[in-house]
């Protein structure tokens, strides 16, 4: 298994420490595990104790913090019954969130066209969420929500 970073929020130390908490498994390093092992939050778990599924879970959460460093602006997408597109927009960072609705035309043509200039572009700087959504809306037929 590879080395993980802690889980705790903004820390980006490498975890030493495995601790389940509300039935998840958490990385911490030491400075955010004697925090933890102050409070009632969770048991210790050795890592001889850690299957196959722990390891695996985890090696998935690390690779998914990986990816959220390269694409810090999530989007998705969900079509509605009326040919139109709702377009949602969290700022994994900030928990920053937005939202709007493209037609259909629009999302098959201009939307499409910028969401894959901006991916291209890449997030260095990393732009607002107010930037991100009107760099992504520029030339489409406004329709708020």
């Amino acid at each position: 298994m590879r080395m993980c970073t802690c889980d705790y929020k903004g820390c980006d130390e490498f975890a030493q420490w495995y601790r389940r908490f509300k039935g998840k498994l958490l990385t911490l390093c030491t400075k955010h595990e004697a925090e933890f092992a102050r409070k009632p939050w969770g048991r210790s778990i050795d890592a001889s104790k850690l299957n196959n599924d722990d390891i695996r879970y985890l090696e998935t959460k690390e690779e998914k913090k990986e990816y959220q460093k390269t694409h810090p602006i999530e989007v998705r997408l969900h079509p509605l019954e009326n040919g139109t597109w709702k377009i949602r927009i969290r700022d994994s960072e900030t928990d920053e969130k937005c939202s709007f609705i493209v037609e259909e035309t629009d999302f098959y043509g201009k939307f499409s066209e910028n969401y894959k200039a901006l991916e291209r572009e890449g997030f260095s700087p990393k732009p607002s969420i107010d930037e991100y959504v009107r760099r992504l809306r520029k030339g489409i037929n406004k329709k708020e929500k």
